[in-house]
């Protein structure tokens, strides 16, 4: 999607460029903190890139619960960036190896100018294009971050791009999920792409990438996600005016009936829906040599009673912990977001009944549009026996906007108790400030977290 032409996270600008640079130069210091990532992922694309590798159960014909049309994307990412190693000269090679964090890993104890280091460069060197891949990753989760910064920005307020940023940039949780070649990872890449565009109004492109992380990524329970991405597109068809000009499409339809345009969208999110699907059965049909669903496959297989349980099961406190590593203070304040809007509602109800302005409502519909996937999905998936980090990635973005937001809302409660003289400009002035030192302590924490995996793991 194309980026905003006026918020400071539009692509091109400062901000954007030195949030590349951090995100992309410290991909490959993160360690891969899954197994799933290395056999069910780097392992089968190896095996599609240069014909050898071990297969997992999960890719046997017989269970079929991985697709390929995942690793098909990163495979042509990986043939041409092996092309361009090719064509690089021998002396901007070796930069790479110290630009990617690889000048202290296999090549440590070789000279640049001995023969097994020369040998090791191009696209011969597996670990060089490993890290590329990472940085790649990285980069491109980058991109859905300042989509959604940017969004949140314009639409919805400045502010809370601000600190929702803040919280991005330095989570310890992020630090490694970014860079991870998971569907969970994937997941949350899609879904800050799927809600960029929804704060923008593009309904139909959400609606895409809703689709594409449903169906492409081989991750199916994910659609709960994306539950109030289609409510909020039927609703808006049907029965919503639009509120102001960030919120609706120049394209929209005009003097439509109601009924005409829900069906419209439904329309064309049956056509994507076949159109993903035949391509990603297309996909499986060439490598599984037979037609298979492996959206369906996981689903069954993970419904069945013990079907995941068999990998270790895990007492609740194993999320609250991970949230309170790779989080702390920001998974705390997000968990209050949507209570304390209801409340703040709520309490002002009797006023705003009379004198609402079609902006704030929307404002407040927008904050929970966003958070309500975090809720459904903390409510699926906390109860379940087999837990993993992994499975939070897909809400590491709520958590950080959620934080924001609860911020957001204590400050306001304060400032209309005690602070009703101050002047607008120094009230916006010092609720951006005193959200940044709210939060300053949760970023040196995630940070020192950070520095601890690359320190003691690496």
């Amino acid at each position: 999607m194309a980026l905003s032409i006026t918020s400071p996270y539009r692509w091109g600008s400062a901000v954007s460029i030195i949030y590349v640079a951090i995100r992309v130069s410290t991909a490959n210091l993160s360690p891969i903190t899954d197994c799933d990532e290395v056999f069910n992922y780097w392992e089968p694309l190896h095996y599609i890139l240069y014909g050898t590798g071990m297969q997992t159960w999960e890719y046997a014909p017989q269970y079929a619960l991985r697709t390929y049309a995942y690793l098909v994307p990163m495979a042509a990412t990986a043939k041409f960036f092996q092309v361009l190693l090719d064509l690089l000269p021998q002396t901007l090679v070796k930069q790479l190896y110290a630009i990617l964090s690889l000048q202290n890993t296999h090549t440590s104890s070789l000279s640049p100018s001995s023969d097994v280091y020369t040998l090791l460069l191009g696209s011969s060197d597996k670990p060089l294009l490993f890290a590329i891949l990472r940085s790649f990753l990285a980069f491109i989760s980058c991109y859905s971050e300042l989509s959604f910064l940017s969004s949140i920005y314009d639409i919805i307020s400045p502010t809370l791009a601000h600190w929702t940023a803040l919280c991005n940039a330095t989570a310890a949780g992020n630090f490694h999920a970014s860079q991870a070649y998971l569907p969970s990872s994937t997941v949350m890449i899609l879904w800050r792409l799927s809600a960029a565009n929804q704060l923008r109004g593009k309904d139909t492109i959400s609606i895409f990438w809703g689709l594409v992380a449903v169906l492409a990524v081989g991750w199916p329970f994910c659609a709960v996600l994306f539950i109030s991405t289609g409510f909020w597109a039927l609703w808006k068809a049907g029965f919503s005016t639009p509120f102001d000009k960030h919120t609706t499409s120049s394209n929209e339809p005009k003097g439509q009936s109601w009924i005409a345009q829900v069906v419209r969208v439904v329309i064309r999110t049956i056509f994507y829906t076949i159109a993903i699907q035949s391509t990603i059965m297309a996909v499986d049909f060439y490598h599984y040599g037979k037609i298979v669903s492996p959206v369906w496959n996981i689903f069954a297989y993970n419904a069945q009673s013990g079907g995941d349980e068999l990998y270790g099961v895990e007492p609740l406190s194993y999320y609250i912990k991970n949230l309170t590593l790779n989080f702390n203070l920001v998974a705390m304040l997000a968990i209050l977001a949507l209570p304390l809007i209801m409340l703040r509602i709520l309490a002002e109800r009797p006023v705003t009944l009379a004198k609402e302005t079609a902006s704030s409502h929307n404002s407040d519909s927008l904050k929970i549009l966003l958070l309500v996937p975090m809720y459904v999905w903390i409510g699926i998936v906390f109860p379940r026996s087999h837990k993993e980090e992994r499975f939070l990635f897909p809400i590491y973005p709520v958590l950080c906007f959620g934080a924001s937001i609860t911020i957001d809302e204590i400050f306001d409660a304060f400032d209309g108790l005690v602070r009703k003289n101050m002047t607008k400009i120094r009230s916006k002035t010092s609720k951006l400030l005193t959200g940044l030192v709210l939060l300053s302590p949760s970023a040196v924490i995630s940070i020192s977290r950070s520095f601890a995996l690359y320190t003691t793991i690496l």
